[in-house]
Parts: structure tokens; sequence; C-alpha cells
């Protein structure tokens, strides 16, 4: 069963096994600025780079991971359970036909991946809210400390883990930067802000051991560090009590731009997996372009339609396969574009045609610069710059062209196919003329005759 909490508190289920509770905004924000990051396993990233990539370990295709970052997304966004996030990862890997991992051959791997899945995300997502409300300035200056806060409701509590609940530390002591929770697989510890009355002197665990008392109340001590080894047989130092991977703050480096980690992890790459990596992570209108050509072209005769949107500083928002002629976004997906600076959506025009109004209206909505790329080798671009106007001007234009183009039509001086093909781009001209959005055409359009008439007489018309 859930948490029963007020309308003002947020917190998640304790053992995983029933729903998380509606975020907090800093919560959803944490977790919708990551990018989508293909892996082969689970410590390809650690630490502080999780707070950029959203990782699945073994998924290594971009429609699979976006679908999976979409199933966490929802479950964060809207408070979904473990049963229904599981459902839904069943279905998503019976989809993309996806196999090989650990646990995929049962029915219990598969649930035990699932619960991974969602108990990680969701728990690291809500202590990166967290760490976001509590170094707020305002906060800070009234409650300056911090206390660590065990849940005791954890099938299996580590002693250690036990052992610090209650400890009381400044909010800048050294302690927090390794032991800020969640402090790995599994726990379920929380901070929360306390005023200077409650601190009492305590001292962060320091030196080569630690002492505390267990559960019987008979006192132990343990080394303060340990020796994990990965899988390259590489050692690394980490505190007790920490498993690998986990000691860092979620959400202390959201600030820090993605560009350094991007160049970090492809220097760690032979050259044309650095290569594929760069343009896999990094947003910019060549690999969009490629991106959504690419996978049109080979999905041609259904017509399928692709998307690929990203932001001023190079990250990918939305990359996903749309349908027959249409890419639909999520609600969650409209957000984060609409939250993001300088957005730019690619997507391709399988018949070749120009900018539609659906186009125009979705850049106005996401304040974004838009290009269609036709299958003709034609590019078509734009932004809004008075949607207003844009309102009041497209249907009168669309339906005086109309007007002009059906007595060539009947007079067989026009087919219908090109009258289809060129219709909009004679509207976006005759709206650009009036000052309506900005429009560009890359790429060679042979006009008929007939057709580059009607244009003139369209401008003038609306002259």
């Amino acid at each position: 069963m859930p948490l029963i909490l007020s309308p003002t508190q947020v917190a998640f289920n304790a053992r995983g096994d029933g729903k998380f509770n509606k975020p907090f905004q800093d919560q959803l924000d944490f977790f919708r600025k990551k990018i989508n990051l293909p892996s082969e396993h689970y410590d390809d990233i650690i630490k502080s780079a999780h707070d950029h990539a959203f990782i699945v370990a073994g998924a290594t295709k971009a429609d699979l991971l976006n679908d999976l970052r979409g199933a966490v997304d929802k479950a964060i966004a809207d408070g979904k359970s473990i049963e229904w996030f599981r459902k839904e990862f069943a279905g998503i890997v019976q989809k993309h036909g996806w196999e090989g991992w650990t646990g995929s051959d049962t029915a219990a791997g598969r649930d035990w991946r699932a619960r991974v899945i969602y108990n990680t995300n969701l728990s690291a997502s809500y202590a990166a809210g967290r760490y976001a409300q509590l170094t707020d300035p305002d906060l800070l200056q009234n409650r300056p400390y911090w206390k660590y806060v065990h849940n005791d409701t954890v099938r299996h509590p580590r002693p250690l883990h036990q052992s610090w609940s209650g400890m009381v530390l400044r909010y800048d002591d050294p302690f927090w930067q390794t032991h800020f929770p969640p402090n790995g697989w599994g726990c379920r510890c929380r901070i929360t802000a306390v005023t200077a009355d409650e601190y009492h002197g305590e001292i962060g665990p320091t030196g080569d051991t630690y002492s505390y008392i267990d559960k019987d109340g008979i006192k132990r001590t343990v080394p303060s560090t340990k020796i994990y080894k990965d899988r390259y047989g590489n050692e690394h130092v980490l505190p007790a009590g920490v498993d690998y991977g986990w000691d860092y703050p979620p959400g202390a480096s959201v600030s820090k731009t993605l560009q350094p980690f991007i160049d970090n992890k492809a220097a760690s790459l032979p050259a044309p997996l650095a290569s594929a990596f760069k343009a896999e992570v990094s947003g910019t209108l060549e690999a969009a372009r490629d991106y959504v050509l690419t996978n049109g072209l080979q999905n041609a005769d259904n017509k399928i339609e692709f998307a690929y949107v990203y932001d001023d500083a190079g990250n990918i928002l939305v990359k996903k396969r749309g349908g027959n002629s249409y890419v639909g976004f999520t609600e969650a997906e409209m957000q984060k574009m609409r939250d993001a600076p300088g957005v730019v959506l690619v997507h391709n025009h399988p018949g070749g045609r120009s900018l539609s109004k659906e186009d125009w209206v979705l850049a106005n909505v996401i304040d974004a610069e838009i290009y269609a790329m036709g299958h003709n080798e034609v590019e078509y671009s734009g932004s809004m710059l008075n949607i207003k106007r844009f309102q009041d001007l497209y249907s009168h234009v669309d339906g005086v062209l109309k007007h002009y183009f059906m007595p060539l039509i009947r007079a067989n001086k026009l087919t219908i196919a090109d009258a289809d093909l060129f219709h909009a781009h004679l509207v976006n001209t005759v709206l650009k003329a009036s000052g309506v959005i900005t429009y560009d055409v890359n790429g060679t359009l042979d006009l008929p005759s007939e057709v580059e008439q009607t244009l003139v007489k369209l401008l003038e018309h609306f002259k």
C-alpha cells in the first residue's frame, strides 16, 4: 500500500510495492532535463553523470530507450505503481524484442529488472528534487542544517545507515558530498532541513575507522572506507555503507554544462564509437537531419514520420518515431519542449510537402524553429512571428488558393498531386510576405508554370 500523506507532503513507498506519490515540480524538472544515453552496462556512467543522462543497462537502441524513458516519466509525473510499471515494461520489451539481459528469460527476472529501473529512477529523481529544495538560498538562511533520516520500513536495513539516522550537520559539511541519500540500491533514507537549534556539535564520520552502536546496543567499529573493484579491474575507494556509484549528491551537478560529460565519455571510446556516441547524444541540425531522413527513407512505403528535437545547449529533448504522416507528442514531451530554451524541431515529410498549419501551431506552442525534411530533397524551415495574424490570415489565404486551383484542376492544367504538393508552400510564401512567419526553402522546388502564375496572383491579392 502507498504511504498516506497530506496534500502538501511528498514521499515514495518505502518497500517499492505500491505507487510513488505525485512528485513535486523540482523532481520532474530534474528528470526531464536528462538526455537519453544508450549503454551496455549499468556502470557505463557513474555518480553525477546520472544527473545528465537517462540510461538502462543494455538498452542501446534509441526507440527502445525512448519508450522506457516515457514509462518512467509517466510513473514520476502521475505517481504510477510498480504494478503499472511492470506491465508497461513487459509491453516495451515485447514490442522491441529486447532480450539477452540478465533475467530476460524468466518472469521473476523481468519483474526484478522492472523494479530496479522503477525504484532507482524514482528515488534518485526524488532525491535530486529534494536537493534543489534544500539548497534554496531562502531555506538555507532559515534552516542551514541537514538531518539524516533512516527509513525504518525497509526489509533489510543497513546498520551504518541506521547509525547515521538523526545525525545533524551543516549543509556544506563534506559528509553530504558522499552520503546524500540514496546511498545504494534500494536505499530509502532521506534528508530534512532543520534549524540551528537541532545541531549539537556532531561531526561527520572521519578517520580510518567509524564506530556506531548497533540495534542490540553493542558498539561496532568498522573501516571508514572500502575497496570496490569494477569489471575492468580498476579499484575504487568508497565510503563504508555506500554502494559503488552512489557516493554523490543527486542533482548537485545539474547546473553544470553537459558538454564536458559528453566529451569525457567520448574520449573513453574507440574513435568510431566516439563519433557515433556524440552524434547520438549531441543535438545538432546535422544529426537531426540525418536521423529523420535516414529513418524516414527506410520507412517510406508506410509514410512514417520521425522527429528530433533539441535545445540551444545541444540537449536532445525528444527523438521518436511517429505514424503515417504524423508525429504525436505526449504531454510530458510537450512540457519538456516548452521549458527548454532555443528549441529546434526537425521532422521528415514523406510526401515532400512544405510545413503544414499544424506544424506552425506546434512551433508557436513550444516556441521553436521548425524544419520539415522532404523526401524530395527539399528542406522547409521557419518560425512563428505573429500567431494572432496567423490565425486570422491562414484560412483566408488557404480559401483563396483553393479558389485559384480548382479551375486549373478542372481544365486539366494542374494535377491534383501537384496541387497537393505545392499548396502549403504557396500559403507559407504569402504568410512570409505578410510578416506572419519566417520561412525558407533549401533545395530545388520545381514549380509548374501554372503554380508560379498562381503564386504571383496570390501575392498580389494579399499585397
